[in-house]
């Protein structure tokens, strides 16, 4: 090591103070050591750094903030991924932090999902129920919701179908809610109770073959 290094070198212009070789060898050590220490101390800061936003970024998805913890657990990955591998104390704290962010990362990503597919559901059963401007505004939280996940990565694809499943849901539920209020209207109006009446009363005079009932006898 360095540090062996310079305790030889050290000792060897002691024994021989007239020996440039050595104090040149000392004098390299000690440059070489200062740049080891202070690379090791750069990286330490930026683990302190990538953890201080894994902490945040729970913070984040603990408080909902789904868009902020996605960033910044994002953000975590990164600096822990730039850590330099050469120092071993810090290369497996890295390692470690890496993959405690992606996986953060993904279960996020999953929550989100869920979310995405409970806003449809909570919208299929308003258009079921004829409430159908209640259906739109669910249908239009997905994208809001979905719009946490990155457009590019393994989950893109999924991110792409439910969206586009949810706008079609929303032309959907605007076509039925103007058939549903037609209909209400044709039944409201005097001339449409008319009709069904005369339709009900003709339909009571036939038979099941649709021919007039013959009086009894």
């Amino acid at each position: 090591s360095l540090r062996n290094a310079l305790t030889c070198f050290t000792q060897a212009q002691i024994y021989d103070r007239t020996s440039r070789e050595a104090a040149e060898y000392v004098n390299e050590t000690n440059v070489r050591t200062k740049e080891i220490e202070d690379r090791h101390q750069f990286n330490s800061k930026i683990l302190a750094q990538a953890q201080t936003a894994m902490n945040k970024a729970e913070s984040s998805e603990i408080e909902n903030n789904l868009d902020n913890a996605m960033a910044t657990y994002t953000k975590a990955a990164e600096l822990f991924g730039i850590v330099e591998p050469y120092f071993a104390d810090l290369a497996e704290i890295s390692v470690e932090g890496v993959k405690s962010s992606q996986n953060k990362i993904r279960d996020l990503v999953n929550k989100v999902l869920d979310q995405g597919g409970a806003a449809i559901t909570k919208g299929d059963q308003a258009r079921q129920n004829n409430k159908f401007d209640q259906a739109v505004e669910h249908y239009k939280r997905v994208a809001t919701l979905l719009a946490v996940i990155p457009d590019d990565g393994a989950v893109a694809d999924q991110k792409v179908a439910m969206m586009d499943q949810a706008e079609g849901l929303i032309d959907q539920a605007k076509t039925d809610k103007m058939a549903w209020e037609a209909k209400q209207a044709a039944a409201a109006t005097p001339a449409g109770g008319a009709k069904a009446a005369a339709k009900g009363g003709r339909a009571k005079g036939k038979g099941a073959s649709g021919a007039p009932r013959k009086k009894g006898g």
